[in-house]
Parts: C-alpha cells; sequence; structure tokens
C-alpha cells in the first residue's frame, strides 16, 4: 500500500479480506511504500492484525533508498522455508509431467488428453495421474478444478481463465444488463471460443463467486454488475390475501469476495 495515500485510502481492508477469502491459509506481509518521503505511518498494527491473522509482518520500505528491503527479503524467505511443504520431496516423474504439458500449444485440455501426456513421464497409476495433476494445480503450474461439473477439463494457461472472465465484465456493448446474464447470451458473450465449452465456462464463472444461477429463469447473476439503486418491491404485509407466505431478510456484509 502507498503510505502517502494513508491508511483510509490505502484499500488494505478490501485486499486484506480478499486474500483472507481466497487463500484463508496463505501468510500475508503488508508492505507500505515510499517510506522515505512519509515522517509519520498512521497504521493500526494490532487492529489488524486482530481482522487478519494470517498477517506475518509489516514492513515499510523505499525503494530509492532501500529501506527495509533486505529485512523484508529475508522475512518472505523465512516464512516460505517455515510452510508445512517446503520439505516435501516431489517425485522427479512428476516435474517431468509438468514439462511435458508446459510444451503443449493449447491454453485447454480435456482431463483424458492430459492423462494421456502422463505415461510419456513414467507415470501409469490413474490414482497417481489424479494426485500429480492436484499438485500441479496447487503449485500454480494449471488449473485443475475437482468438482463434478469442472473435473473433465483441465486449464493449461492460467491466463485463459482471466480472459474469459473478462468477457463478462469488460466487453464493449456486453449483452449483460442490470447484472443479468441470461443463457440464451453466452454464444455472443463467449463467440470467441469453443462452443463446447460455454456450459463449462459459465459453471467456472459460479465456481468463482463470479455469476449466481437463478433457478428456472435460464440465467445468472453478475452480482459486481449490479445496479446501485435498490429496487422498489413492494412486501405483502396481508397474509389472508393469498395462501403464499414470504419471508424477508437482510444481510449485511463488511465484505463480498
Amino acid at each position: 500500500w502507498n503510505i502517502r495515500l494513508g491508511a483510509e485510502h490505502g484499500g488494505l481492508d478490501f485486499w486484506l479480506s480478499s486474500i483472507c477469502c481466497h487463500a484463508p491459509n496463505a501468510p500475508i506481509f503488508v508492505v507500505g511504500t515510499h517510506s522515505d518521503v512519509v515522517s509519520r505511518i498512521d497504521l493500526c498494527q494490532d487492529d489488524l492484525k486482530r481482522r487478519y491473522p494470517q498477517i506475518t509482518g509489516f514492513f515499510n520500505v523505499s525503494t530509492r533508498t532501500h529501506d527495509n528491503i533486505k529485512e523484508l527479503i529475508e522475512a518472505i524467505i523465512k516464512t516460505t522455508l517455515a510452510l508445512p511443504y517446503m520439505d516435501k520431496q516431489i517425485p522427479k516423474v512428476w516435474l517431468t509431467f509438468e514439462k511435458l504439458i508446459g510444451e503443449c500449444k493449447e491454453d485447454i485440455l480435456t482431463y483424458d488428453q492430459v492423462a494421456d501426456i502422463a505415461p510419456n513421464a513414467g507415470i501409469i497409476d490413474p490414482g497417481e495421474i489424479r494426485q500429480a495433476i492436484q499438485f500441479l494445480s496447487d503449485f500454480g503450474s494449471l488449473q485443475y478444478f475437482s468438482s463434478e461439473h469442472l473435473k473433465n477439463y483441465v486449464v493449461i494457461n492460467p491466463q485463459w481463465i482471466i480472459n474469459a472472465m473478462a468477457c463478462i465484465v469488460s466487453i464493449k456493448d456486453s449483452p449483460v444488463k442490470k447484472g443479468r446474464l441470461y443463457h440464451s447470451d453466452i454464444d455472443v458473450i463467449w463467440k470467441n471460443y469453443d462452443k463446447n465449452l460455454h456450459p463449462w465456462i459459465l459453471k467456472l464463472t459460479e465456481a468463482f463467486d463470479l455469476t449466481f444461477p437463478v433457478p428456472d429463469q435460464n440465467m445468472n447473476l453478475v452480482s459486481c454488475l449490479l445496479p446501485e439503486k435498490e429496487p422498489k418491491y413492494i412486501w405483502n404485509n396481508d397474509a389472508n390475501e393469498t395462501e403464499m407466505r414470504e419471508m424477508k431478510i437482510t444481510y449485511t456484509f463488511n465484505y463480498l469476495p
């Protein structure tokens, strides 16, 4: 965060909440920049550590004077080496498997296509193949999701996922209006992607909480594109007018991913 902006405008709560939500076991370093141009740093470290227990340390650095750069690097190395998987031995054939997958020119392959590569690396057992794919996914070399709706594909190039997601929120003249992604518009949104992948990509957006399915309406809601203005809705308080019962629940969130 930029110390010159102050803690209030540094966006710390948003980013810390996002990290804790998506990577609940990841250690966090809070690094303030431009320390050489600010004489007084107003940051309540105790309060942040109480609300975000993953915080490992605070460092205020300057790339101009190199203040605390060495200390930050040493702390990152020390924390990394203490992670539980650092002393785990990795089978050499898994690394060979990773290299062979990386040579593929496709951005996404079916699970079976990836599994067919494994014997060339010396991995034969289907259980070990799945274990190796999951490890490489955890390692960040590829992206694999083992859920029922997503398990049939492996993303070789993680940037492919980002580009697919961006089609919803950033394309010009998007058919997504007022946060409503109608399934009839999917072919337009992902027109540059294999049509057979469209249902899978939609499920992927749900896995990332980018969209939420609306039952019986052939539509997904895109929460980040919903109108800011609250819609008008008249609640029926007369229980005698209909046999239908309605219940109103208000949820208040400090942060939504």
